[in-house]
């Protein structure tokens, strides 16, 4: 793997797309899955994530990397592993051109996406057959054609490949997959009769570019729609945001109005309940009012029968004063002036009596007119009840009148009797 990527971090999907994240893996595992051997030397371990699934597997790996940043993280990860692992795999800064192993060290050697990232290739080759063993494999892994990246020097097809690859190992097996060329070569000093045959790989690779470009439009295209395809999803992701928050805010706005119906068929329900007592309250109070009125008449027919009664005892009472001043001979008979005021039924207990039967009366007809008139369709006739009323004083006015009337009538007739005799 290259120095300066973050292949450790798209494996474990921490970063890139979901097909960038499955193609990172394939690739791994097809490589861990051509490791033999005891020993493996990772050239371009980059974040190191190839070096721990071999250390896991039981292999003893080292990684190298130029790229310090690279190499901490990689060491930082290796920290969190079980220490058996820990105890397999190192990494450390070391120049592929200039391997610090000895010759026949390692029983496979891996460049995976590497030899694409320099300019002189032949001098790292050199190295990488130096420190494998005799019949040890080069794992090797290119992209094919080309590919839109900064950092890569060279671009390899499979002839071109091959090309460099059989000077110094003998080439085992060749495969396109994914965009990238996967290939393992051995270390051998048999002459290289097994390999591809050359004639067959130049027409094949003459084929190849066309079929590239055709490709490369074609993946221009599925870019092209996929980005269009993308911006299509988030603006209906976005609308369809929209039409839930508003479906949301409609339903709580529903909600809120149900609540406030039920709240008001409760209260309308009350009002109603209001409404039909004051009815049947004010059809009472009228019969009560009617009743007291008719008392009312009564009382005042009987307290015009007494004043009339009191001014014919009056006028005797002047006639008696007039035959008084011409002797006691002409007295008249008072016991017929106490019959009369007994008959006027002007007794005390007895004006008491119905002084306090319609005082009471008024009483009653007071508080429930003040009930009626509290409620909620009555406000507005309360100043016209208020005016048809008449007051209890003025009602009691005339009996009051009438009881000192007869009672000092009484009073001074008694008083001067006694004084005669």
């Amino acid at each position: 793997m290259a120095s300066g990527d973050r292949i450790t971090e798209r494996y474990q999907g921490k970063v890139g797309d979901w097909y960038q994240q499955e193609k990172v893996k394939s690739r791994i595992h097809w490589i861990s899955s051509q490791a033999r051997g005891d020993r493996v030397l990772d050239i371009g371990c980059s974040q190191g994530i190839l070096c721990l699934l071999l250390g896991r597997e039981g292999f003893r790996v080292d990684g190298i990397d130029i790229a310090e940043e690279q190499i901490a993280y990689a060491r930082n990860c290796l920290s969190k592993e079980n220490q058996v692992v820990q105890e397999r795999v190192s990494f450390q800064i070391a120049e592929a051109r200039d391997l610090p192993f000895e010759d026949e060290s390692f029983d496979t050697v891996i460049m995976g996406e590497f030899l694409e990232h320099i300019t002189n290739p032949d001098s790292v080759l050199e190295q990488t057959r130096r420190v494998l063993t005799n019949g040890g494999r080069a794992v090797i892994s290119v992209p094919f054609g080309e590919h839109r990246c900064e950092d890569h020097k060279r671009v390899y097809y499979t002839l071109s490949l091959y090309e460099l690859l059989r000077h110094y190992l003998w080439v085992e097996s060749m495969e396109i997959q994914n965009g990238f060329i996967y290939c393992v070569a051995t270390r051998s000093e048999a002459p290289d009769e097994k390999a591809p045959h050359r004639m067959l790989l130049e027409k094949l690779e003459a084929a190849l570019p066309e079929l590239e470009l055709t490709h490369r439009r074609a993946q221009e295209r599925v870019a092209k729609q996929n980005k269009t395809n993308v911006q299509k999803v988030k603006s209906l992701e976005e609308e369809l945001k929209t039409r839930d928050e508003e479906i949301r805010s409609i339903r709580s706005q529903a909600w809120d109005l149900e609540d406030e119906l039920v709240r008001r068929r409760a209260r309308e329900k009350v009002f109603e309940e209001e409404i039909s007592r004051l009815k049947a309250d004010v059809e009472g109070s009228d019969e009560l009012r009617s009743a007291l009125l008719a008392e009312q008449r009564t009382l005042q027919d009987e307290l015009e029968g007494m004043r009339r009664r009191l001014h014919e005892t009056e006028e005797e009472l002047d006639k008696a004063k007039r035959r008084s001043r011409t002797g006691p001979a002409d007295l008249p008979d008072l016991s017929k002036y106490e019959a009369i005021v007994d008959r006027s039924g002007i007794t005390g207990k007895n004006l008491e009596v119905k002084l306090n039967k319609l005082v009471k009366a008024y009483t009653r007809l007071e508080r429930l007119y003040d009930m009626v008139t509290g409620g909620i369709r009555f406000r507005i006739g309360d100043a016209f009840v208020q005016a048809a009323r008449p007051s209890r004083e003025t009602l009691l006015l005339p009996y009051r009148l009438g009881s000192l009337f007869a009672e000092g009538s009484m009073k001074s007739l008694r008083k001067r009797m006694q004084n005669r005799k």
